[in-house]
């Protein structure tokens, strides 16, 4: 044997080896990257609406929305609008049952499901006459899809005064409390900058969903906290003025979850209103939507200090006492609306109405975790929610109820 030129064999050996495990790993990464990215874009052979909207329910909560939209997009983009909701309705395989107890963007999976149908609509229509869009909405899980059509339709017509005010209007009778929510977001979406805009990006580069125009997501040069507020007594009848504040105050929660501040940030821009009165609601309503989004999901999760410890902290960050029965009324209205999303295409049949009647008492149950000054506050949130209904269609008993009741039962309405 020649053993002349052994090492520089060996050695060309070991690079081809080399190379080969390198040319593998690339196709590696690469075969996992178009893997990941049809994952994303739900573009699997096998899949159906249903099994897309179920891996949508999934997604990190900021991207849900984008998700859903995306969903929509690819299975119904070419369909009629005006037949879509039924469709999606009488889809037997849709669910938003989920063993993750966080909320979405906008809310719930379903109600924020709902927004990217209204927002499809919105942009599929835009144009058309306001009320033969609504004519095309479901309104199930708390307007969702009035409110994500208005979202969309209000960018479109640059936030126009009378476009707002057509917005209430122009309501479905049932929803007046949902439209009046939302009103209250593109009031601060109008005066600060469109929530839509890092939604629009996050659908754009994670899904990629095409805008279908250039938007102008900023409307004034300066943003300014006061006029949403003041504009809301303009828009909206008076009795309509606290559920057009809670749209702000959940707009602020959105915002809040942009900012590397957090609530921080939001709290900061209530203490800089010079009106007293605005600057109460500002506080009141941020928190109410802390209560909701943040505070319930641990309570859903079980973990009950750590639910009490985000209203402990919204005294501090506010410095305001008075707001911790606000964080614990949202803690009862997240944890209603929340069931109330898990039961949107749920039958109650013969069969599952234990299990039902179970998970509604669960449910329930859970406000007794509140700190005892404030487990009313907590009790009204929820009953504030479709968990009222639950409990007398499904002729459920409970002694604490039983004796609450009237004094949780003062018309208060949970809504977005």
């Amino acid at each position: 044997m020649d053993t002349a030129n052994f090492p520089n064999a060996q050695q060309s050996k070991k690079t081809s080896v080399l190379k080969t495990i390198l040319c593998l790993g690339i196709f590696a990464v690469i075969g996992f990257g178009v893997y990941f990215l049809a994952q994303k874009q739900n573009v699997g052979i096998n899949s159906t609406f249903a099994s897309t909207v179920d891996f949508c329910n999934k997604e990190p909560a900021n991207q849900r929305f984008s998700c859903f939209r995306s969903a929509l997009e690819k299975y119904y983009g070419t369909q009629d609008p005006s037949t879509l909701a039924q469709i999606i309705h009488d889809d037997p395989g849709l669910s938003f049952e989920t063993k993750d107890s966080s909320y979405a963007i906008f809310g719930t999976n379903c109600h924020t499901f709902y927004h990217a149908l209204g927002d499809f609509i919105a942009t599929k229509g835009a144009g058309q006459k306001l009320e033969t869009l609504l004519g095309q909405c479901s309104l199930v899980c708390t307007g969702g899809c009035v409110m994500g059509l208005y979202k969309r339709t209000a960018l479109n017509e640059n936030f126009a005064t009378e476009v707002l005010k057509h917005f209430a209007q122009a309501c479905p009778k049932e929803s007046k409390h949902q439209c009046s929510h939302e009103i209250g977001h593109v009031l601060h979406d109008k005066y600060t900058y469109s929530v839509l805009k890092p939604i629009d990006e996050i659908s754009a580069k994670e899904y990629a969903l095409a805008l279908q125009k250039d938007y102008r997501y900023t409307t004034f040069d300066n943003a300014d906290l006061n006029a949403p507020f003041e504009d809301c007594k303009k828009v909206v009848a008076e009795e309509e003025l606290a559920y057009c504040y809670t749209g702000i105050g959940h707009n602020m929660f959105l915002f809040s979850e942009f900012n590397d501040k957090g609530y921080d940030s939001s709290y900061e821009e209530c203490r800089g209103l010079t009106n007293s009165e605005n600057k109460n609601s500002c506080f009141d309503f941020l928190v109410y939507r802390i209560g909701i989004n943040d505070a319930a999901v641990k309570f859903l999760s079980g973990d009950f200090e750590a639910g009490r410890k985000v209203c402990d902290d919204v005294v501090i960050g506010t410095g305001r006492a008075e707001t911790k029965q606000h964080c614990y009324k949202g803690i009862g209205g997240g944890v209603g609306l929340f069931l109330e999303s898990e039961f949107a295409n749920l039958t109650v049949t013969p069969e599952n109405i234990e299990r039902v009647r179970q998970n509604v008492m669960s449910h329930i149950d859970l406000c007794e975790a509140s700190v005892e000054e404030y487990k009313l506050d907590c009790y009204k949130g929820l009953f504030g929610t479709r968990v009222k209904k639950f409990y007398k269609d499904l002729n459920l008993t409970n002694d604490i109820i039983e004796k609450l009741l009237p004094q949780i039962s003062d018309g208060f309405e949970v809504v977005g």
